[in-house]
């Protein structure tokens, strides 16, 4: 029997979750809130621990959302399941309000 994979949402606005063990592309991860099951989703490549796997699509451009805050802009789409790190994702200014 397979390991279940499993995430954390750290909040409901958020479109990415963290995976908590490494997961390969093709197993399915459960992603949790609030330690309740929230959604499966299909992991598409490899994800290293405490990595980001979507949880929604996101199109280039959009922004990423981790604790409900802005962590980058989508440099392509992104479908659900993928990693989302350097590769796909880059900064975003924050604008300096002193």
């Amino acid at each position: 029997m397979q390991e279940e994979k499993r995430a954390i949402r750290m909040n409901l606005k958020d479109n990415v979750a963290v995976v908590l063990e490494k997961v390969k592309g093709g197993e399915v991860v459960h992603v949790l809130y609030e330690n309740e099951v929230e959604i499966q989703v299909l992991a598409k490549n490899e994800i290293d621990m405490y990595h980001k796997i979507a949880i929604a699509s996101i199109s280039e451009e959009e922004a990423v959302l981790k604790y409900g805050e802005i962590i980058g802009r989508a440099e392509h789409a992104i479908e659900i399941g993928e990693h989302v790190h350097i590769d796909n994702l880059k900064g975003v200014a924050i604008a300096n309000e002193n």
